[in-house]
């Protein structure tokens, strides 16, 4: 692990692995009680390639799995934890410098805000995700604790998206709701899905088609439907373990 962290862009966590962010806070944590500023760097610069690499145009990681992104952001949570506020030997030349705090501010990475806000893109009418890939996994919501970051640490979302998300104020943090009314049809090219939606209140529903390659566990998702309508899900992507919904 050492020699790995030791190395800038050593893909220690690489750009396909969905829980690879988890030893990252181990490594950083190591740098740090060693006063080794070169395993600091290398692990931070990780952090930075990894968005920039795992999710693609849609905002969704390599898998094109709403719930396998999100495992991927809940693995990343403890090492953005770590890098948020930190100063070491950092200033204003690293990108995530940020003046106001004293130290780095991952939330502010426009990558990052733009890959969270992104994500309500592939929600069923109920707020849930639309199960591509792996069905077993599925009825998870949107990244809420990025939201709650980026909409309070980060300074908001990007402009492109704000107009699919309510915001309020709560205990004077700011909070995002998604507007599933909002959302339109639409294809998400890089991950090969395309999705028709229609109606309006209890009424609305949707169809979406997956295009694309197998990726992730490899079971035959591609040409699946997706069918929703009246308030459930009636046709899935049965998943690589099979029915499990």
């Amino acid at each position: 692990k050492l020699e790995l962290a030791g190395k800038p862009f050593s893909m220690s966590v690489g750009s396909s692995n969905n829980l690879g962010g988890r030893e990252l806070a181990n490594q950083f944590d190591l740098g740090v009680a060693l006063g080794d500023q070169a395993v600091v760097d290398a692990v931070v610069w990780n952090v930075w390639f990894y968005l920039r690499n795992y999710f693609n145009g849609d905002g969704l990681g390599l898998e094109t799995s709403p719930p396998y992104t999100l495992c991927a952001w809940n693995s990343m949570r403890q090492i953005f934890q770590r890098i948020y506020g930190f100063r070491g030997h950092y200033d204003e030349r690293h990108p995530w410098w940020d003046a106001d705090l004293g130290g780095l501010n991952p939330y502010r990475d426009p990558v990052m805000k733009q890959d969270v806000a992104k994500f309500v893109l592939c929600m069923f009418p109920d707020a849930t995700t639309i199960p591509w890939m792996d069905s077993h996994a599925a009825h998870t919501g949107l990244p809420a604790t990025y939201l709650d970051l980026i909409a309070n640490e980060g300074g908001g979302l990007p402009g492109a998206y704000r107009s699919l998300y309510t915001e309020e104020t709560v205990d004077r943090r700011r909070v995002l709701r998604p507007r599933v009314d909002a959302l339109q049809s639409m294809v998400l090219h890089e991950s090969k899905k395309a999705i028709l939606r229609s109606g309006e209140g209890a009424d609305r529903a949707l169809l979406s088609l997956n295009y694309g390659l197998n990726t992730g566990h490899w079971h035959p998702a591609p040409m699946d439907l997706i069918l929703y309508a009246k308030g459930h899900e009636l046709a899935s992507d049965m998943g690589y373990f099979g029915a499990m919904h």
